[in-house]
């Protein structure tokens, strides 16, 4: 045996937890992703838009890290010290660090690229012409950035085992690198400096996508809230405009049959002519108010006090229109209802997207930072992060499934939760297997 090869078999509870874990979650992640490929590639109008090509990339990332972490420590170098299952060898345990490395660095990189996605349709209202023209700088730049690290940490020799799985990491473990103990006293015989190139080969990049992905979700979510605001001004002056317009239907209503009274009551008197004319010009200044009331009514309307005659405006996202248009017209002002609840629901699952990539990461993000402060690690915070970090797949899924689950909830109101929820299941599965590929229109729900 080598100087890194344990001389004993036996492992701790620990390193078979960590070694044996991944496995489970990691095909849950492969099953998810797969669903969404196939069910995206049997779909001929989904894989028309660039929301759907997305996912497919992501997704095949996402399959290929989740083989990864299922692999876990099978591709160890037979003996390796603390690595339970280790049946490889330096090549098997190199291939599975390349590929490993170029799939948890492209995966993050396409939830930046979907999370862009969202702010440029939602923020910026770009259409799918418009994205179709940055598509290829989507899909592409995310693999040809992952690859080129990959290669680069194949040149370095970085990829060794790594607590349960094979990637950037000294060899042997604990020794001494060139960075903080200087080339004279460094006996690393691979992975020097490991610690410096995890930093810049995936930890870094990840808080910066991170960051950036809090970032746009919260402009999605300020130009939804504005625009709901907007929407609001501008229901309040029309209720203030079909108010006032009904107060006045009334008064003409109230005077016309005050008129009317007045003239009936005239002609069965049988006045003389003066009467007459007296009930008539009555019912003129009933119809029509005098000049005087007209000046006066038109003045206290600018008036705030006063609402009877007071000139509303509805809002649009481009100019005051003043309440004289016609109905047509202020249509066609009005911020759109339907388009206003269609936003925030691709803002809901734009965040969801988010969220997903977020929990994947969270206890790993947490150990580096536990590491930095105090120096050490804590065993369930790392089961956790072994636990959720291959489940990504898994996550998206579940995201992409979600709005089906609620419109088939909505429709179906007296159905139970878990009647729901066992025929979901057997559709999905159900889905793996059927040639036909279902109904086209029923899934259009992240767009």
């Amino acid at each position: 045996m080598s100087s890194f090869e344990k001389e004993s078999l036996s492992y701790t509870s620990q390193q078979i937890v960590l070694a044996t874990l991944p496995k489970f979650t990691s095909t849950l992640s492969i099953l998810g992703s797969a669903y969404i490929l196939q069910y995206i590639l049997r779909h001929p109008q989904k894989r028309k838009t660039v929301f759907s090509r997305l996912m497919v990339a992501l997704s095949t990332s996402d399959v290929v890290a989740s083989i990864c972490f299922f692999l876990g420590t099978w591709p160890v170098p037979v003996g390796t010290v603390g690595a339970y299952g280790a049946v490889g060898t330096t090549q098997t345990c190199t291939t599975q660090g390349f590929f490993g490395q170029a799939a948890y660095m492209c995966t993050p990189l396409y939830n930046g690229v979907l999370s862009l996605y969202y702010l440029l349709v939602i923020r910026y209202r770009w259409r799918e012409d418009e994205l179709k023209r940055i598509e290829v700088y989507l899909l592409v730049v995310p693999p040809i950035l992952a690859g080129g690290i990959a290669i680069a940490g194949l040149a370095l020799e970085l990829y060794n085992f790594a607590n349960f799985i094979c990637w950037i990491a000294p060899l042997p473990w604990g020794c001494l690198d060139t960075a903080r103990y200087g080339a004279e006293d460094a006996n690393c015989v691979r992975g020097d400096n490991a610690w410096i190139y995890q930093w810049a080969f995936l930890y870094g990049p990840v808080w910066f996508l991170i960051l950036f992905m809090a970032g746009a979700m919260l402009l999605v979510y300020n130009t939804v809230l504005s625009h709901e605001k907007r929407a609001g001004r501008w229901s309040f002056s029309r209720r203030i405009s079909v108010a006032a317009k009904q107060q006045q239907r009334r008064r003409r209503s109230t005077a016309a049959t005050a008129a009317t009274a007045a003239a009936a009551a005239a002609a069965g008197g049988g006045g003389t002519s003066g009467s007459t004319a007296a009930a008539a010009a009555a019912a003129s200044s009933a119809v029509v108010p005098p000049a005087s009331e007209v000046t006066s009514s038109t003045t206290d309307a600018s008036r705030p006090s006063t609402s009877a005659l007071l000139p509303s405006f509805r809002f649009s996202a481009a100019s005051l229109r003043p309440s004289c248009l016609s109905n047509e017209t202020a249509t066609t002002t009005a911020p759109s209802s339907n388009r206003l609840k269609h936003s925030r629901k691709v803002a809901n699952q734009g965040m969801l997207y988010v969220l997903a990539f977020l929990m994947t990461w969270f206890f790993g993000t947490l150990t580096r930072i536990l590491d930095l402060a105090k120096n050490r690690t804590y065993f369930p915070i790392v089961v956790l992060h072994v636990f959720f970090l291959p489940c990504q797949g898994f996550f998206n899924a579940l995201v992409y499934l979600r709005p089906r689950y609620v419109r088939y909830v909505k429709d179906h109101p007296d159905r139970t939760a878990t009647a729901i929820m066992r025929r979901n299941f057997r559709r999905t599965v159900s889905s793996f297997w059927s040639i036909g590929g279902g109904d086209g229109t029923a899934a259009e729900q992240d767009e």
